[in-house]
């Protein structure tokens, strides 16, 4: 009994889900973006999408798409509805001139380029197709956009209420100088010397330069080797030096 009850629990919800279908299709269809005076819709929308977009986005929208995964910046998930560039508050959707904007621009330092080869109701079209992708768009509307004041005019009055802060951040800078120049230095790294013999010396590096990497040096009786921790040997382009040979990197002189 308990098996027929599931059984026709499944099916009543199979039978429900198909009827809806048509519903939810005709929904999407009708599904419209306003930009200005520009009216979107999804059925044309389509066409252009499977053209377009759906290489990176995805057949479903979710950003899937067949060249995703060569893509260091992942396309956008059409289905999350979650949107990065947007006038609106954080966790609502965003308006239809956002989208419209994206598309018109581009994302720098991504693959996603600007369509201006489009049309202006070609990119509505976009959008309104864009948004029967996910439910959101059924149950929600976008945010109100925030507001940004303009910028205030550089004026007489501005310069004198801003000369404190400034006056206020010279003296920090001074103050940070100050501060440095009591920090004690590092203890200079000796120079290690490597004698025919075997022996090993040891001196201090006694200059005013920064501190420096140990260095390893052999001594003969006709110049010497000097080798430093780098990793290219090259004869030394000190005229002061000549016949000293030392493995340089970015950091060797």
């Amino acid at each position: 009994m308990r098996t027929v009850t599931t059984k026709s629990i499944r099916i009543f919800l199979a039978v429900l889900a198909v009827s809806l279908l048509p519903a939810l299709a005709t929904a999407q269809q009708q599904m419209e973006s306003h930009i200005g005076k520009l009216t979107g819709h999804a059925d044309t929308g389509k066409q252009l999408y499977f053209r377009y977009c759906w290489g990176c986005h995805g057949f479903r929208g979710d950003g899937t798409g067949e060249n995703a995964p060569f893509l260091n910046i992942l396309p956008r998930n059409f289905v999350a509805a979650t949107f990065k560039c947007r006038s609106t508050p954080t966790g609502t959707l965003p308006t239809d001139q956002d989208l419209y904007n994206t598309i018109e621009r581009g994302v720098v330092n991504s693959n996603m380029p600007s369509w201006i080869v489009l049309t202006g109701q070609n990119r509505a079209d976009l959008i309104a197709f864009i948004k029967t992708f996910s439910p959101r768009w059924m149950t929600e509307k976008p945010g109100e956009p925030l507001h940004i004041p303009p910028e205030p005019k550089v004026t007489v009055d501005s310069i004198s209420a801003a000369r404190p802060f400034s006056r206020n951040w010279s003296a920090g800078s001074a103050t940070v100088k100050r501060a440095a120049a009591t920090v004690p230095r590092l203890p200079r790294l000796p120079t290690i010397t490597i004698s025919p013999s075997g022996r090993l010396t040891s001196q201090p590096v006694h200059d005013s330069s920064a501190a420096r990497p140990t260095r390893i040096s052999t001594r003969s009786s006709i110049r010497g080797l000097t080798a430093r921790p780098c990793l290219r040997l090259r004869m030394s382009s000190n005229p002061t030096k000549p016949g000293t040979w030392c493995i340089t990197s970015a950091h060797c002189r």
